[in-house]
């Protein structure tokens, strides 16, 4: 397996299991999602450009759009979710605008069906990412759907992991092969895109996680299951604020609570043990 071919068959076995989980055949593994990200904004010309954000997400995750000399515009976010705001985004949009980047934030899921509908209107890239999201659904689907491209990563602290790892999604056969171009090793090219470039960034994912990831695939996926339904009966109802219509894995749980509210004149909380980051300061949002 160590020595076999870059696009062997636990390759395709582990891809064929993703696939049938997000219901489309344009998946493919990555070595982690940093690398996903950079492959996509390079890939799809996304260089020198003015790219419109949220300001609540992982620094990883605009460091690629750095590298690529790309001017990033923070809009604002919504709660409860605390993800990029979509009735106040076309605020940000200008004539120099190429693309929107959107983020989950701790598992709870943008409103991306709107977020397209304005990129749509104005000719705009969206670039989702859903690092945390594993198992999280919006509108029926999975979290990212709307978007053009769509990156998860399955990192030792991430719903879904093999150690270190990832995938990336598009509903585009085009952008998929563009995607294709720069990410996978030539000889993966070769196989599904039935052409090479050789200058390319491989992103292979290591075989000993794809291994991981094919044995503990139905297992880690049950008990994501599990932990949403736990959630659900131990958490009281009226502290978890979730529409009908998203269905958060619940990575992190934010809590409303109506008396830190009132002491800090804050609209949200979250434990801080729950996000997991000691001295989180996002206190104007109300993360503690």
């Amino acid at each position: 397996m160590i020595r076999g071919k870059v696009y062997s068959s636990q390759v395709r076995e582990f891809e064929s299991m993703l696939q049938k989980h997000f219901q489309t055949d344009l998946v493919c593994t990555i070595n982690n999602a940093t690398s996903g990200i950079l492959g996509t904004f390079y890939a799809l010309g996304l260089i020198n450009s003015e790219v419109i954000t949220t300001p609540l997400t992982w620094s990883g995750a605009i460091t690629p759009l750095k590298i690529l000399g790309n001017t990033i515009t923070y809009a604002e976010i919504e709660e409860p979710y605390l993800t990029l705001n979509p009735k106040t985004l076309e605020k940000f949009i200008n004539k120099n605008t190429k693309a929107v980047f959107t983020s989950d934030f701790l598992g709870y899921p943008c409103r991306l069906d709107i977020v397209r509908d304005i990129c749509n209107k104005h000719g705009l890239l969206l670039i989702h990412d859903s690092a945390s999201s594993f198992g999280t659904q919006y509108k029926n689907y999975y979290s990212g759907k709307f978007a053009h491209v769509t990156i998860y990563s399955f990192g030792r602290n991430k719903p879904f992991t093999t150690g270190e790892g990832g995938c990336l999604i598009s509903n585009s056969q085009k952008f998929f092969n563009e995607i294709g171009r720069i990410i996978f090793h030539p000889e993966r090219q070769d196989i599904q895109i039935g052409t090479q470039n050789l200058f390319h960034i491989n992103t292979s994912m290591n075989p000993l996680a794809v291994e991981y990831g094919i044995k503990t695939f139905y297992k880690q996926k049950k008990e994501i299951n599990n932990h949403i339904v736990s959630v659900k009966k131990t958490i009281i109802p009226d502290m978890v604020k979730t529409p009908i219509y998203v269905e958060p894995n619940y990575h992190k749980i934010l809590i409303y609570n109506s008396t830190d509210q009132k002491k800090m004149n804050l609209p949200f909380n979250a434990l801080s043990e729950n996000i997991g980051i000691d001295s989180l300061s996002l206190m104007k949002y109300g993360v503690l």
